[in-house]
């Protein structure tokens, strides 16, 4: 491979890895109190769970999944600036049927990433496994 097409080769890439799409999901988060019962059958361990609503549900797959979840700014009128800078991975314990959120946070966790007196936020969240 002559040093032109190493160049040509490593450019792709670059741009490549630019214009790749994120993985992560936008969506909308709330909190929520009570941990059991729930749709996945178990006592939960820790304080850092998530529901999942029926678009990310996928029929019961997600039980036990962690995911990794960030607040990126305010939904409805509460806190201006309710996020924190941080974020939190959380397990699956839980589908909220018929939500009108993406997914509903432990108010641990939602504490973690946003002020819980912003009500509804804007988050991004990924899967971990």
């Amino acid at each position: 491979m002559t040093t032109k097409n190493l160049h040509a080769l490593v450019v792709f890439g670059f741009v490549l890895g630019l214009v790749s799409p994120s993985l992560a999901t936008k969506g909308t988060a709330v909190y929520f109190t009570r941990y059991y019962p729930n749709a996945c059958y178990k006592l939960p361990t820790g304080i850092k769970f998530v529901s999942l609503s029926d678009q990310y549900w996928d029929g019961g797959a997600r039980c036990d999944k962690r995911y990794n979840v960030t607040c990126i700014g305010p939904r409805s009128q509460g806190s201006a600036t309710p996020c924190t800078g941080e974020s939190v991975v959380v397990r699956t314990i839980d589908h909220c049927v018929d939500c009108e959120q993406s997914i509903v946070l432990s108010k641990e966790a939602f504490t973690i990433i946003a002020d819980p007196e912003a009500g509804t936020i804007d988050v991004e969240f990924t899967l971990l496994d």
